[in-house]
């Protein structure tokens, strides 16, 4: 397994062209939680596939746990691989296991 923390440039998704898209064929209660993620700590299998995803406020607060039973994913849903992340030069950088656990365990008993 391979873990990243990747900062996301939001300037508000709302009013951005995908996010309107994003949200018109995916209605849910999840989407405003991913809008208000701005941080997103990414888990991946071994073959470089995101297998889970916390969204994170700028606060770096826990905002949304996914896969979930109302929410497949967000990054998750775009296909991009670990790989995907530094090639095509997004803002992040590694951490380590225990840092994703604790996240994501924060996340029990609430929008996960």
């Amino acid at each position: 397994m391979k873990y990243l923390k990747v900062y996301i440039a939001q300037n508000k998704k709302e009013s951005s062209l995908f996010f309107k898209i994003y949200s018109a064929f995916f209605p849910n209660s999840c989407n405003k939680l991913i809008d208000l993620s701005d941080v997103w700590v990414l888990e991946f299998n071994d073959e470089g596939i995101i297998n889970r995803e916390v969204g994170l406020s700028s606060e770096m607060k826990p905002l949304i746990a996914m896969p979930n039973s109302k929410c497949y994913g967000f990054l998750s849903d775009t296909q991009m691989t670990y790989k995907d992340f530094f090639d095509k030069k997004f803002n992040s950088e590694k951490i380590t296991p225990e840092v994703f656990k604790n996240y994501w365990d924060n996340m029990q008993g609430s929008s996960r």
